[in-house]
């Protein structure tokens, strides 16, 4: 997630970011726009609507922030462009799934369609999974097979749609009680985001620089703090993290532990190992604030704490040298790895199948 403090960011951090540009993920093929903008005002009036609620500016909600941070941000201000819409300096982020940001002066939050649309499809992807009986792993062997191959390897030459990749039945969220769970799943992960990009502007964030990843667990602190005070579960961080992962290269992508720290020293934005765990501990160390202090439900503190669990998870397999990748094996994407396939029901102990 970047902070942009003005329009057109330093050319020492635009010459940066085009050289670790080359290296993310560009889904802009696996997206027509004419769908991203039937998308766009929907997204919109939600997202919307759940800034007004952070801010308390919906009746008989009151406010997430303190009073400090409602002062200072009450201005702030969101844009919800589509590819064709992020010219200049925004043109290198089109298609970058894990391109949020934000700048200070004026106050403005920047959530791309198309980043917004690729993590409802991921949201949606494991609750139709996990409701269906199914495994869950599909939706990050899709990203790792993105994040290693060049939409010309894929039939069509363009990237699939997540869910159409994975076999996600075009009618999923006709299922009432599915499109519960899959908006419960993506109101979490944009109210993390929004919270992580307030972080950056309450903090004053300027973007590139060699405190990037200290301005990065800044901002997601204050998220989490936000979070805490609210008393709701972090699945929000889990998810993005979760995403930002498998789609980032990691320790694995290089020969040496030389260029990789060279690589995370240029990146504006890293899921690090440190970054990670730093999340992680802090879930941890306030569990039972998350799940509702000392009336909270044994299932709200399972979920707490399988965040948590998450995030600790990731923090290792990001700095593994042996985190596993996806190595191209033919001319064509192999997409047999992506089939459905049902979870394995365990017997009791001591039952006979």
């Amino acid at each position: 997630m970047r902070t942009i403090r003005h329009r057109f960011v330093r050319v020492f951090v635009i010459l940066a970011c085009v050289v670790f540009h080359a290296l993310a993920v560009d889904l802009s093929s696996a997206y027509d726009e004419q769908e991203l903008r039937f998308w766009q005002p929907r997204y919109s009036a939600t997202t919307l609507q759940l800034l007004r609620a952070l801010m308390g500016r919906m009746a008989g909600q009151p406010a997430a922030l303190t009073d400090a941070q409602l002062q200072q941000l009450s201005s702030v201000q969101l844009r919800f462009p589509l590819p064709s819409e992020q010219i200049g300096a925004e043109a290198q982020y089109r298609g970058d799934p894990l391109m949020f940001y934000s700048r200070v002066n004026p106050p403005e939050v920047t959530l791309p369609v198309l980043s917004l649309k690729f993590f409802s499809d991921v949201c949606l992807a494991y609750e139709w999974l996990n409701r269906n009986g199914y495994e869950s792993a599909s939706p990050t062997i899709y990203m790792k097979l993105v994040k290693y191959n060049r939409p010309v390897r894929f039939p069509q030459g363009r990237y699939p749609p997540l869910l159409r990749a994975i076999g996600i039945p075009d009618d999923a969220r006709k299922d009432a009680a599915l499109e519960e769970r899959y908006f419960f799943t993506f109101n979490h992960f944009r109210t993390f985001l929004l919270l992580h990009e307030l972080g950056h502007i309450y903090h004053r964030d300027v973007a590139g620089g060699p405190d990037s990843q200290k301005h990065e667990v800044e901002a997601d602190l204050f998220a989490l703090e936000t979070l805490r005070r609210l008393e709701a579960p972090p699945l929000g961080a889990a998810l993005y993290f979760t995403v930002a992962a498998n789609l980032q290269l990691n320790r694995a992508d290089f020969p040496t532990e030389a260029g990789w720290k060279e690589y995370l020293g240029k990146l504006s934005h890293p899921a690090n190992e440190f970054r990670l765990q730093q999340a992680s501990d802090y879930i941890r160390r306030n569990a039972r604030a998350f799940a509702g202090g000392a009336t909270s439900a044994p299932d709200s503190m399972t979920a707490v704490q399988d965040s948590a669990d998450v995030l600790a998870k990731l923090a290792k397999l990001v700095g593994d040298s042996e985190f596993p990748m996806v190595a191209p094996k033919s001319t064509l994407v192999d997409l047999s790895p992506l089939e459905l396939r049902k979870r394995k029901i365990e017997s009791p102990k001591g039952a006979k199948r």
